[in-house]
C-alpha cells in the first residue's frame, strides 16, 4: 500500500476563529506523510480565521483556500471543494477538530484492506475527555416521534432516538452512519453519488449520504483505535436560533426525501407542534430564558419558511 498522498482533506470554515488554525496545525504536525492537499473553503466568514492561517506553510502538501462571497451551506461548500481532490480518499473534517498522531494512517489502512468499506469514521473525544456517541441508525419516524415527545429523554432504552447508545465505542465495528465531523469516503464513490445533497443547507447531509452509500452495498466502518479531538457544536454554537432552525428544516426535508408522504406530514406536525411544546417546557424547567428565546426565534423562522420547505419537500417525495 502506498500511503503517500492518499487523502485530500476538505474543511468548511465559517467564523471558526483559532479552531481552524489548531485544526490545520494538527494535520501539518502529524499527517504530512499521508495528506495530498488540504482545501479550506470559507463561507464568507466575518472573523479573522482565514487570516490566522495564511502564514502556515508546509512542503509536504498544498494548502488551498477558496473564499466565497456568501454562506453556501455545508454540503454545497464541500461539493465545490471536493472537485479539487484527486487523491483516493476525501476526508471531510470540521474546523473544531484536531487529528491525533497516527489516525489518518490507520484510516487509510482500514479502507485499503477492505474494498467494500465506503466510509470510515473514528473515535471522537470532547473537551472533557469523554467519547462522543456520534454513530446513529438510519432514522425512522418512530425515532423522531420519541425525540419530539421527549420520551427518549425519559427512557432512551425503551424509546430510542437515533444515536447508538449501546454501541461499544471502544471496539471497531460496522455502523449505519458516522458523524460528518470526521467523514472519510472513497473519492470515486463520492463523485459517483454526486456528493452531498445540496437540498440540506447544513445538518443531515452526511446522514443522507451514508444512506445512499449503504444502498450501493458499501459498509460504513467505525475505528476505535483511531481518534481525534472534536469540540462539538461547531461554529454554529454562536447562532443557536439559526442552528436550531436549520436542524429542524433539514429534518423535515429528510422526512420528505426518505419517508412516505403521510409519514413526512406526521413529522412536520411533530416538529412544528409537539416538539415546540416539549422544548419550551424543558427550557422553563431549567429556568433558561435564553434557550426559550432561541427556540421561539428558530420557530418563527421555521414558520415563515415553511411554505418553501413544503414545496421543496413535495418536489423530492417519491
Amino acid at each position: 500500500m502506498e500511503d503517500k498522498m492518499a487523502i485530500g482533506i476538505v474543511i468548511v470554515n465559517w467564523n471558526a476563529g483559532e479552531q481552524l488554525k489548531n485544526c490545520l496545525c494538527s494535520i501539518i504536525q502529524y499527517h504530512s506523510d499521508v495528506v495530498d492537499k488540504v482545501i479550506i473553503i470559507d463561507n464568507n466568514s466575518s472573523d479573522n480565521s482565514i487570516e490566522n492561517i495564511l502564514m502556515l506553510e508546509t512542503e509536504a502538501f498544498d494548502i488551498i483556500i477558496i473564499r466565497e462571497n456568501e454562506n453556501l451551506g455545508f454540503g454545497k461548500a464541500c461539493n465545490i471543494a471536493s472537485q479539487k481532490v484527486t487523491s483516493k480518499y476525501i476526508l471531510f473534517l470540521n474546523p473544531d477538530a484536531q487529528i491525533y498522531s497516527g489516525t489518518l494512517k490507520q484510516v487509510v489502512g482500514c479502507m485499503e484492506a477492505c474494498d467494500d468499506i465506503g466510509i470510515c469514521g473514528i473515535k471522537l473525544i470532547d473537551s472533557f475527555g469523554n467519547i462522543q456517541r456520534h454513530c446513529t441508525v438510519q432514522p425512522k419516524l418512530k425515532h423522531y416521534f420519541n425525540h419530539a415527545t421527549g420520551l427518549s429523554t425519559i427512557s432512551s432504552r425503551l424509546f430510542p432516538y437515533i444515536f447508538l447508545k449501546n454501541f461499544n465505542y471502544d471496539s471497531d465495528g460496522d455502523v449505519p452512519h458516522t458523524i460528518g465531523a470526521f467523514y472519510c469516503i472513497r473519492n470515486n464513490l463520492f463523485k459517483e453519488l454526486n456528493g452531498f445533497d445540496e437540498l440540506f443547507f447544513v445538518y443531515l447531509e452526511d446522514l443522507d449520504l451514508s444512506r445512499r452509500v449503504k444502498q450501493k452495498g458499501y459498509r460504513i466502518r467505525y475505528l476505535a483505535s483511531a481518534s481525534a479531538y472534536h469540540r462539538g457544536g461547531g461554529t454554529s454554537e454562536k447562532v443557536k436560533s439559526l442552528r436550531l432552525f436549520y436542524s429542524l428544516r433539514s429534518r423535515i426535508l429528510f422526512g420528505f426525501k426518505h419517508f412516505s408522504l403521510l409519514q413526512a406530514y406526521i413529522l412536520v406536525f411533530l416538529t412544528l407542534c409537539v416538539e415546540f411544546i416539549t422544548r419550551s417546557i424543558r427550557c422553563l424547567i431549567h429556568f433558561s430564558l435564553s434557550d426559550f428565546h432561541n427556540t421561539c426565534e428558530a420557530y418563527k423562522i421555521l414558520i415563515k419558511e415553511l411554505p418553501k420547505i413544503l414545496k421543496k419537500g413535495l418536489e423530492i417525495n417519491d
